[in-house]
């Protein structure tokens, strides 16, 4: 088995990410919103040209102002366009954090995983051979492919 990782944190370690993750959840999360599938397909987005755009038309509102009609809020689009400045900030600094944690967790999985696996094709054999106490960890462990079992049953069916 190749080893990809080894990731082991100190109890301090530990601790001191909770914290950060629960800060961020304490002040972040609750001025964040969630939308729905729907409502991801039908929002216009916002690309980096987009953002320029967007970032000038703001800008030529604050500068015109006898341009802007009384029913268009330049605080509210002014306030998006620095949430969105702000947010997509903070994702870029996120985001190589997150690929790393979900790299990391499909890896560290993947040798658990596999290591698991070793371990029932020994203690199979160490059952196959009546080694005392093989059986019953055999026998539990293989309750996690039983779908196998059921699936040849019944295709014989």
């Amino acid at each position: 088995m190749n080893n990809l990782i080894s990731l082991n944190l100190t109890p301090e370690e530990d601790e001191a990410i909770k914290q950060a993750i629960s800060t961020l959840n304490a002040t972040l999360l609750p001025k964040l919103i969630t939308l729905t599938k729907e409502e991801r397909i039908e929002l216009p987005k916002m690309g980096d040209k987009t953002l320029a755009f967007t970032t000038k038309a703001n800008e030529y509102t604050a500068q015109n102002d006898t341009l802007v009609p009384p029913y268009f809020s330049v605080e509210e689009f002014t306030t998006d366009l620095n949430a969105t400045t702000r947010l997509r900030g903070y994702e870029q600094q996120l985001a190589p954090l997150m690929q790393a944690l979900d790299d990391s967790i499909m890896a560290a999985g993947s040798e658990a995983y596999q290591a698991a696996l070793l371990f029932y094709s020994i203690i199979k054999t160490a059952a196959e051979n009546n080694v005392p106490g093989a059986k019953v960890i055999a026998d539990e462990l293989s309750q996690r492919f039983s779908w196998r079992t059921r699936s040849t049953d019944e295709a014989a069916e």
